[in-house]
């Protein structure tokens, strides 16, 4: 696990990032799975990343698959930060979507059920709440979009 390694993780998530904003959710797939299966090893947000566009590609039991790998491994952490707990509530989010689309009749089991209350959505850094947005959440209010120079000027 080299630096080597570690750019080419950051620039890869950036690529598909970027690929993902542009409609792109394929490729995005594509890269965010070399990179998860990279030396550097798999990061939370990688796999979070995986579901989102599994979700958006309306792969339905992949994404099922992806977000129960992710919340059970997520669930094991003895205490988790606000943003490990806000990636739990997202991942929970994309399952309970794909598990609806596969057994509409079936309730959601209870692994994939939301709990609001165990973190506060002001916590959770907004670089999180922008990549994967949770507009499910009670408190939620859209973080403000960047631009070169930092957060945008409200519009009239």
């Amino acid at each position: 696990m080299g630096i080597l390694d570690r750019f080419r993780a950051a620039f890869g998530w950036l690529r598909a990032y970027d690929l993902s904003s542009r409609g792109h959710y394929e490729a995005a797939l594509r890269l965010i799975r070399s990179i998860n299966s990279a030396p550097i090893g798999p990061r939370t947000y990688f796999s979070l990343f995986e579901v989102y566009q599994l979700g958006l590609l309306r792969r339905h039991v992949e994404t099922l698959r992806s977000a129960i790998a992710l919340i059970d491994q997520l669930a094991a952490k003895p205490s988790p930060s606000a943003n490990e707990r806000y990636f739990l509530s997202f991942a929970r989010w994309g399952g309970a979507e794909a598990f609806y689309q596969l057994f509409p009749a079936t309730p959601v089991p209870r692994k994939l059920e939301q709990d609001f209350s165990s973190f506060l959505l002001s916590d959770v850094h907004p670089r999180w709440k922008r990549t994967f947005p949770l507009p499910i959440h009670p408190d939620w209010v859209a973080p403000p979009r960047l631009t070169v120079f930092g957060p945008r000027p409200a519009e009239t």
